[in-house]
């Protein structure tokens, strides 16, 4: 019963979970209501829109409800799935955009824990999209490498081909262009007056030219 697993080390109610995985959800729920009810829909539009001031790893770790559900996972490979199966079918029943972020909270959050026993490119089919789309919030920018793996998984996913990439940001360390701006009717641009033909040969006045007698 979920009251005896509550007093319960972290380490024995992952044994309990693994050995009767019908647990793991009651276990789960109520982590997943406590991370998508608190100040939702302003949380959902801070990281969306990019102003939160929060980075992205800094957030997950101060997320007591997402550290919650990490710990109980730990390394293991079948209670992630069963976390991963359990999210989609609540956002299938809700259309919760939190369910879904929660969903992408707990793949980057295991990432940043960064250890060798978790392989979460075989065990997530979505781990290069999070991932690289986290990387972008990481930057505050989308670069065209990135923006390439994206749409490369969002292809083999079997959305339509784009016919070519959009405008990006420019590479680290070259300042956008401002764009041009045009004369108005009849008048030269001020570069265009600046520049000068140069003399021709043998009618300078200059050095190695012929003066004038």
């Amino acid at each position: 019963d979920a009251p005896l697993l509550l007093p319960l080390p972290v380490g024995a109610k992952r044994r309990v979970i693994e050995a009767a995985p019908e647990r793991f959800m009651s276990e789960l729920h109520p982590l997943i209501l406590s991370y998508i009810q608190p100040q939702k829909h302003a949380r959902v539009l801070a990281d969306v829109l990019g102003t939160s001031k929060v980075a992205p790893a800094a957030r997950r770790a101060a997320c007591t409800p997402l550290t919650e559900l990490i710990a109980l996972i730990g390394t293991s490979e079948p209670s992630y799935r069963h976390l991963l199966l359990l999210l989609r079918d609540i956002y299938r029943n809700t259309r919760d955009p939190l369910v879904a972020s929660l969903r992408c909270d707990c793949l980057t959050a295991l990432v940043d824990k960064n250890e060798p026993q978790l392989h979460l490119p075989s065990w997530d089919p979505a781990h290069t999209l999070i991932v690289c789309l986290d990387l972008c919030a990481r930057r505050g920018e989308i670069d065209r490498r990135l923006l390439k793996q994206v749409l490369a998984f969002l292809t083999a996913a079997g959305l339509p081909l784009l016919p070519h990439l959009p405008p990006l940001a420019p590479p680290a360390g070259i300042p956008p262009t401002a764009p041009k701006k045009r004369a108005p009717a009849g008048i030269a641009p001020a570069s265009a007056a600046k520049k000068r033909p140069p003399p021709a040969a043998g009618k300078g006045s200059g050095r190695g030219g012929r003066g004038a007698t």
